[in-house]
């Protein structure tokens, strides 16, 4: 018979019966059976193993508060500390900002009275030059009145002179 190892694998894992009975005798044979044991107990733990374990990581967990709680408050002082100093820079800073806007307005109200009296200078100016080109224009107006008077005047004299004789031709009086 041709038996190979994969044949008898595929077989035992077919047949449970055939499992069970290849386990016991497995175990049956003592020097096959301490060594399986021997084997497994390399990997397993004992009680003493896991309580030391537990120690260990309670002991572990504390240095690890411990550390934690002291950097922590490390990192809190620190903290303080810039904080307290971004608040003198930051009050100092508001300061100069103050001072600098004082300064700024007070230049702005020199430079705005300055350019309202130059410009009251300029309305003054304007506003005189107006008046006198307006006082020449009534005068050249009053003058121009007088003329158009004037010349109204003679041309209704001399519409009256050719019509009186007209009219008077007509009435029948010359």
């Amino acid at each position: 018979m041709d038996f190979s190892i994969e044949k008898i694998i595929d077989a035992l894992e077919k047949d449970v019966k055939s499992r069970k009975r290849l386990a016991e005798l497995i175990v049956i044979e003592p020097d096959i059976r301490l060594a399986i044991i021997n084997a497994i107990i390399r990997d397993v733990a004992t009680k003493s193993d896991i309580e030391k374990l537990r120690i260990e990581m309670k002991e572990s967990i504390e240095e690890f508060r411990r550390t934690a709680k002291e950097d922590i408050e490390k990192l809190r002082a620190v903290t303080k500390d810039d904080i307290e100093k971004l608040r003198t820079e930051l009050k100092e800073d508001i300061e100069k900002l103050g001072i600098s806007t004082k300064e700024n307005i007070e230049k702005l109200r020199i430079e705005t009275r300055e350019d309202i009296e130059k410009l009251r200078s300029e309305f003054r100016n304007e506003l005189n030059q107006f008046r006198s080109e307006l006082n020449q224009l009534r005068s050249e107006v009053h003058s121009n009145f007088r003329w158009i008077v004037g010349l109204i005047f003679g041309m209704w004299t001399s519409m009256m002179v050719c019509l009186i004789p007209i009219l008077l031709k007509l009435i029948g009086m010359i």
